[in-house]
């Protein structure tokens, strides 16, 4: 008999766990102890007044200034055309005064080139290189005497000659602006009382547009010739003599050498390339004769006639009919 088990016993739980079996509370370590307890974020406030489309594309607070501001453009035949003017180039100016625009007449050279040239022939480690698709370069210096000193100098790549000048906001990056090249030209045996930078620029005029003179001939340590670059244009000549008048107004001659006589296209109007290889240059058509037959009346003897059927202006023909 099970003691309890009677009436007016006590009952017993059969479901009792032995001592060891008694659930104990666990000692919260020091990692459960710090992690915070998991909160819920408060709900997102709507406002109730409508936002501007234009405000989702404002810069984000603490960013640079990187808006624009709206300019009416001009109305001309129903186009709209922005129009350019010398302010705005102005900001540019303190950016790229260091900088110089070259271009390697005949060679198209890519970066890598270009780069290990400026390292090692230019002798400058500190530049900036861009190189745009149309040929052109642009090389920011850091130097104002590496700059002038580069200025100066007549550089080729692989026989080469490269064309630099400083750049300005008048500096044109286009193909078409080869029509006028700077040069250095010197002119020997110049009398001393003509060393003056005015009469240079005189001398120079007689060539094309003065651009400027080199150190040495600015500080007259050279007195076997005047060292100038000018802007020359490719429907000029490139005379190895130029004239000036003396004060008895007796006509008197300097002779001039240049750096370099870059070929000139007679066709085009542009240096580069010599008037054969001009692609603007037009070719002499070619034609290719044929007989065929012309169509006649029932009964008459078939007409036979020559004419072009095909031409070209290549060396390729194509075929018609």
């Amino acid at each position: 008999m099970v003691p309890g088990s009677g009436d007016g016993g006590e009952r017993v739980d059969s479901t009792a766990r032995l001592p060891s079996q008694v659930a104990r509370p666990v000692p919260l370590t020091k990692q459960h102890q710090s992690r915070p307890r998991s909160r819920s974020r408060p709900p997102a406030l709507i406002s109730n007044e409508p936002r501007p489309w234009t405000s989702l594309f404002k810069a984000p607070i603490g960013s640079p200034d990187l808006s624009l501001e709206f300019f009416a453009p001009e109305v001309q035949a129903e186009k709209k055309i922005a129009v350019y003017e010398i302010d705005d180039s102005a900001e540019l100016i303190e950016t790229w005064s260091m900088a110089i625009v070259g271009y390697v007449v005949g060679l198209k050279i890519s970066f890598f080139p270009l780069s290990s040239f400026i390292k090692t022939r230019w002798g400058t480690s500190a530049f900036d290189l861009h190189m745009l698709e149309n040929g052109f370069f642009v090389c920011k210096l850091y130097s104002e005497e590496d700059l002038q000193r580069v200025l100066e100098g007549f550089w080729t790549i692989r026989g080469h000659p490269m064309i630099l000048r400083r750049w300005s906001p008048d500096v044109r990056l286009e193909l078409d602006s080869l029509q006028s090249i700077p040069l250095w030209v010197s002119f020997q045996g110049l009398p001393l009382h003509l060393w003056s930078r005015r009469f240079i620029a005189k001398l120079c005029s007689t060539l094309g547009q003065p651009l400027y003179i080199d150190k040495t001939t600015a500080a007259q340590t050279r007195l076997t010739f005047a060292r100038a670059c000018v802007l020359v244009s490719s429907d000029e000549d490139l005379p190895n003599e130029v004239f000036y008048h003396d004060l008895e107004g007796n006509t008197r001659k300097v002779h001039v050498s240049y750096s370099w006589k870059p070929q000139r296209c007679k066709s085009c109007l542009s240096f580069g390339h010599a008037n054969g290889a001009c692609q603007q240059t037009p070719k002499p058509i070619n034609k290719i004769y044929r007989p065929r037959q012309m169509p006649q009346q029932q009964g008459e003897p078939p007409l036979m006639v020559v004419e072009p059927v095909v031409t070209q202006t290549s060396e390729h023909f194509d075929s018609q009919g």
